[in-house]
């Protein structure tokens, strides 16, 4: 520990936070409730404690409380919980290992695993509201209320990166112009 984290520790509530104090035992993710663990886009950050402590004490002052030995990320703005990134491609995310956790969809449990392929991925969950690719990778874009799923499946790789946020980037005109979005916002239903 440094000079300045010494400082900085009363501003970081997560060096309270102690690995032998953590509530949750098994990591799932539930994508019918967008929450990791019953922890749900939009609660206050202090409840991330149940997870245990952040693995990198530097990002988490910059609102990413990261657990790379689970393979995902807690984005945090504002004291509030904005996005859950779930990694599965261990190659191509150092120093994040492959998600830990258990998937759930709709009370089912979901095989989703590093190398899922696209129309794995449209199985679980349907037709995406919008399919973006290029050389390297297809990413999926699902739309509900105010939340948005980012599926990145690398075409050589299968799945590698599923993000959860709120609010949808695909909410801002500059983002949909920028994915050549022709579809209307927003999308019927949501």
């Amino acid at each position: 520990m440094g000079l300045l984290d010494k400082f900085r520790s009363k501003a970081n509530p997560t060096n309270v936070w102690k690995v032998d104090a953590a509530s949750v035992s098994q990591i799932d993710f539930d994508f019918s409730t967008h929450s990791l663990s019953g922890i749900k886009l939009g609660d206050s950050s202090p409840l991330l404690w149940k997870l245990g402590p952040p693995e990198d004490k530097t990002e988490s002052r910059q609102g990413a409380f990261c657990y790379h030995t689970k393979g995902f990320r807690a984005d945090v703005e504002n004291g509030l919980i904005t996005g859950f990134t779930l990694f599965w491609n261990q190659a191509m995310h150092r120093p994040f290992e492959h998600f830990q956790g258990v998937c759930r969809y709709r009370g089912q449990v979901l095989p989703l695993k590093a190398g899922c392929l696209e129309p794995e991925i449209i199985g679980f969950f349907g037709e995406p509201y919008w399919r973006d690719e290029d050389d390297d990778e297809v990413i999926l874009f699902y739309e509900f209320k105010n939340v948005e799923w980012q599926i990145e499946i690398s075409r050589r790789e299968g799945l590698t990166t599923f993000v959860v946020l709120t609010p949808p980037s695909m909410a801002d005109e500059q983002q949909r112009g920028a994915y050549k979005v022709t579809k209307p916002w927003p999308p019927p239903g949501s």
